[in-house]
């Protein structure tokens, strides 16, 4: 599957759930101190948290996205670590 369905696929999935936009990233804290279950996506530099129903594992897009991509040893960034790629995210998080 390439990269293009594989958005698509997750894209489908999202809008069955209901989302908020985000201005900064500041604003996950407080969904997580509610203890409800999210998840979380930036795209285009807009950043939304959408609400999920039930407790989804940690990293669950990530999870999804690489089973689509067949990699799916990439999800973990604990055991399948890409420093230059986190770095590169981080600096375009800061922005």
């Amino acid at each position: 599957m390439d990269t293009f369905t594989c958005v698509e696929r997750t894209k489908e999935f999202l809008q069955e759930l209901e989302r908020r936009e985000i201005k900064k990233l500041v604003k996950l804290r407080d969904q997580a101190e509610k203890q409800e279950s999210y998840l979380f996506l930036q795209e285009k530099g807009q950043k939304y948290v959408f609400a999920v129903p039930d407790v989804l594992p940690s990293q669950y897009l990530r999870q999804v996205i690489a089973v689509q991509l067949e990699t799916p040893e990439r999800w973990d960034w604990r055991t399948s670590p890409n420093i230059e790629e986190m770095l590169r995210t981080r600096e375009r998080l800061r922005r």
